[in-house]
């Protein structure tokens, strides 16, 4: 059995038979929005009982690539959006500022590539 608290929205008990994935488990104690899942590899076969408690992450880290001066990897407090994050970043020329009309909540471990501007054809 597996047991799973903290920042879960169904903190319980969970029986499963040996060898399923804690993705799987993990999936069933269904994670809040935040919850810290870093420490945690979810493919790991489960062999034996076992109990989780899960935290709440204050910080993201995000990676940014794409029409950038240069990727980065950047931290932003959880609750950052997409909108937010054009005044910390050194975009080209080319980068489309409309990418960052976008009010979508960030996530932990995410890549955000930054599009260019199409070019207008001749």
């Amino acid at each position: 059995s597996i047991a799973i608290d903290g920042a879960v929205l169904k903190p319980g008990v969970y029986s499963v038979a040996l060898g399923t994935p804690l993705r799987e488990v993990m999936r069933k104690a269904r994670p809040e929005r935040f919850a810290n899942l870093r420490g945690f590899n979810l493919d790991a076969p489960l062999d034996c009982d076992a109990s989780f408690t899960l935290t709440v992450l204050e910080m993201l880290c995000i990676h940014v690539a794409g029409s950038v001066l240069q990727p980065c990897s950047l931290e932003v407090p959880a609750g950052t959006r997409v909108c937010q994050l054009k005044s910390r970043l050194s975009l080209l020329d080319s980068a489309n500022k409309q990418f960052f009309k976008s009010r979508r909540l960030l996530k932990d471990g995410e890549c955000i590539v930054v599009p260019s501007c199409a070019v207008p054809q001749k």
